[in-house]
């Protein structure tokens, strides 16, 4: 249960002690010391919903990062990048909602960055509309950050903006990733929506950082090297069966020990992004923010918070995503549950159980 700001401390300390007293320094015996405290792993921060949605989100996000250490101790007189989601051009609800951005945005130039850049390999998203809502584009540019969108694959030279790595394992041939990722005095920041998706049940934050690849194709297809037949969707493409291992060791290997934070967007989590049929896309009020370093752990949170609230159609986060009739399983094109297999690989913890998280509730 969520405990308000005033009360919230690590549920596990709080039930090892029994009586409340893991907030008080722990003395070690051998060393002769105090052990320092230990900062979560993931901080839940919900409340806001008397507030303007850019307001709770704000303060939300503020809670929970300083409850991590701070944004500045990450990104004064530092470079920042900000992955959003950006990737839905007909609905601004299957993307990183402008709340959460401004929200972010602002977060960050209290902190004193050298510059702010928002970037993606996106699909048409930035321009996306919701009544009474600025589009992303707006957004990004009435703060003045810099915005890169990464070229196509298809587009001449794109090749020029990416960094050509490889992973472990024999999924993947290569992989392109942008290269802003590895300047140096560079900061990224992941800020992904929870969402449901049409072909593989879940999104969020490991997700997130296919768009940040110059063959985001290569995840859905056997030969990484070997362009799809349609560009615009992945659901004929022939590698699905190894989707999970190709996101686990680009994630594991490459892409997220780039990644400083991550921030999962929770305000109005989405069901029925682009499908799957009956499903037509929804959100719900949480009023919640997600912020953490364990991108996967805050995934198998998120993929709960799906689950409790539609708990007849949508899935267990680490039961089969093959068994049942719920429309999300039976046109999950893996076949498979690609948070377990992230977990298998080491993208991160997915036993919540052993994951440090705090909780509070804003006011």
């Amino acid at each position: 249960m969520a405990k308000s700001a005033k009360s919230a401390m690590p549920r596990r300390d709080f039930l090892a002690t029994g009586i409340g007293l893991a907030a008080a320094p722990l003395f070690l015996p051998s060393s002769g010391v105090f052990a320092a405290p230990r900062k979560p792993d993931m901080v839940v921060v919900r409340g806001g919903g008397d507030l303007t949605p850019e307001e709770a989100s704000y303060r939300r996000l503020k809670k929970g990062v300083d409850r991590l250490g701070g944004l500045a101790a990450l990104i004064k007189g530092k470079n920042v990048l900000i992955k959003v989601n950006a990737t839905e051009r007909t609905s601004q609800d299957g993307n990183t909602s402008p709340a959460a951005t401004i929200a972010l945005l602002r977060l960050c130039r209290e902190c004193a960055p050298a510059d702010i850049t928002v970037v993606g390999h996106e699909w048409g998203g930035y321009d996306s509309i919701r009544a009474g809502q600025p589009t992303l584009r707006q957004v990004i540019k009435k703060d003045g950050a810099g915005l890169i969108e990464l070229p196509h694959y298809w587009t001449k030279g794109s090749e020029g903006a990416y960094k050509l790595t490889k992973p472990e394992g024999d999924v993947w041939s290569e992989l392109w990733v942008a290269k802003g990722l590895f300047e140096p005095d560079t900061v990224v920041l992941n800020l992904a929506r929870l969402k449901t998706h049409p072909h593989c049940v879940f999104t969020g934050c490991v997700k997130n950082v296919i768009g940040l690849t110059r063959n985001m194709y290569g995840f859905h297809k056997k030969d990484d090297k070997q362009w799809p037949k349609n560009h615009g969707n992945p659901a004929g493409c022939d590698g699905w069966p190894v989707f999970a291992r190709k996101l686990a060791h680009a994630f594991r290997d490459v892409i997220g020990p780039q990644i400083a934070l991550h921030i999962l967007d929770a305000g109005q989590p989405t069901f029925g992004w682009r499908g799957p049929a009956p499903e037509r896309i929804h959100t719900f009020d949480a009023h919640t923010t997600i912020v953490g370093t364990d991108a996967l752990a805050m995934d198998v949170y998120g993929c709960g918070m799906l689950k409790a609230q539609r708990p007849d159609i949508y899935v267990d986060p680490l039961g089969p995503w093959n068994q049942g009739d719920s429309p999300y399983v039976t046109q999950n094109k893996p076949q498979l549950n690609y948070l377990v297999e992230c977990g298998r690989i080491g993208v991160g913890e997915t036993n919540l159980a052993k994951v440090n998280i705090d909780e509070f509730t804003i006011g």
